[in-house]
C-alpha cells in the first residue's frame, strides 16, 4: 500500500463557476421550510485531504446579513485580505487586529473588506468603508476542515 492520499469528495457544495478573485455575496438556504440569508465569500478551499482540483466553496462571513454594514449589496465589497490574523499584512499590527476582531486569537480566519461605493472620513481624508470580519471554516466529515486559500490584494484600498 502506497502513501498516496485517496481523493475524497467533500460533503460541502463545490461552486459550479469559479471566480478569479474572492467574491462577496448573499446566499439563501431553505432550512426546515425557512429561508435563511447569509453573507459569504466564494474562494478556493484547501484541506488535509486532496480536494477536487481548483474547488471553490462558500465560506460564511460571521455577520448578520441584514446589517446596515452591507448596504444591501455585499457584492460592492472587495476582499483586501483573507487569511489568519497572524498573517495580517503588517506583522507588527497582527496582535492588535486579533485583539479587536478575535479576542486575541491569532489563529482565527478573518476577511478584511472595503467598499468603494461608500466613502467615510479617516484622519481628515476620505476613503472606502473598510472593516474586518471573522470567517467560518467548513467542517467536512470526508476531508476534515476546509480552509480558504489565503488572499491579499492591498491595491483594493486605493
Amino acid at each position: 500500500m502506497g502513501d498516496e492520499k485517496e481523493e475524497l469528495r467533500p460533503v460541502h457544495k463545490i461552486c459550479r463557476n469559479n471566480v478569479d478573485i474572492p467574491r462577496v455575496l448573499f446566499e439563501e438556504s431553505n432550512i426546515e421550510g425557512e429561508v435563511v440569508k447569509r453573507v459569504c465569500v466564494q474562494w478556493f478551499g484547501e484541506a488535509d485531504y486532496e480536494l477536487p482540483k481548483e474547488s471553490q466553496f462558500l465560506f460564511d462571513i460571521l455577520s448578520d446579513a441584514d446589517s446596515l454594514h452591507w448596504w444591501g449589496h455585499p457584492e460592492w465589497f472587495d476582499v483586501v485580505f483573507l487569511g489568519q490574523a497572524k498573517d495580517w499584512p503588517r506583522p507588527e499590527m497582527a496582535q492588535l487586529v486579533a485583539d479587536k476582531a478575535a479576542e486575541g486569537n491569532l489563529d482565527v480566519w478573518i476577511v478584511w473588506l472595503c467598499n468603494h461605493h461608500v466613502q467615510v472620513k479617516y484622519s481628515n481624508s476620505p476613503g472606502p468603508q473598510s472593516f474586518v470580519v471573522l470567517l467560518a471554516l467548513l467542517g467536512d466529515p470526508n476531508v476534515g476542515v476546509i480552509t480558504p486559500r489565503p488572499h491579499r490584494d492591498m491595491e483594493k484600498l486605493e
